[in-house]
């Protein structure tokens, strides 16, 4: 049996680094990338390569991990971060100020994009169907989308927009509150934040 007088010596004589408690859990990059978007910082080459460093590890690190279209769902998830040729980016979210939204609607597999041209002035959205293309419940997805009509809103007054059109996108991480979606025809990323 330890005496008190040895039980307290050898406290004393652990080292300090030995009695600390364990380092509490680094954030994932999910966290890391989440938080940088959101946190309203500059839009600097500095940031923009670290976000690119980020989505780009958050891709590696969840291929092959799974998916259920459930996932896709309780949107509209804005647009906070893109690299690549997008069409939207012309008109919409690239300049200061203006939103661009996503929203998949999996009970009905409908799909919404709105976009602001000058704020909430001036809006325009997109509507159609949805669906996953060969789905094998890993990451990454292939989704299908069919755009069947739009709309353009002018100060609170709507004109109907006659456009279709087809397209296909790689859901390549989510998470309750990010989303990464790459072109399968040009790599174009964006990334949509909850």
């Amino acid at each position: 049996m330890l005496s008190f007088t040895h039980f307290i010596h050898s406290l004393l004589t652990v080292s300090p680094r030995a009695r600390l408690p364990p380092p509490p859990c680094s954030p994932s990059t999910s966290d890391v990338l989440y938080q940088l978007l959101t946190s309203g910082s500059d839009d600097t080459s500095t940031t923009r390569s670290t976000v690119d460093k980020l989505v780009d590890q958050l891709i590696r690190e969840h291929a092959g991990k799974p998916f259920t279209e459930r996932q896709l769902g309780r949107g509209p998830w804005q647009v906070r971060y893109s690299r690549g040729p997008l069409a939207w980016k012309g008109w919409t979210g690239a300049k200061k100020g203006n939103a661009a939204s996503q929203e998949f609607i999996t009970e009905t597999k409908e799909i919404i994009n709105t976009g602001e041209i000058l704020g909430n002035w001036i809006t325009v959205s997109a509507s159609g169907r949805f669906k996953t293309v060969g789905e094998n419940g890993r990451l990454p997805v292939m989704i299908r989308a069919s755009v069947e009509g739009g709309k353009v809103c002018v100060l609170g007054k709507e004109i109907e927009l006659p456009i279709r059109g087809k397209g296909e996108v790689k859901l390549m991480f989510i998470d309750d509150r990010l989303r990464v979606f790459q072109s399968p025809r040009n790599g174009a990323t964006t990334v949509q934040v909850r």
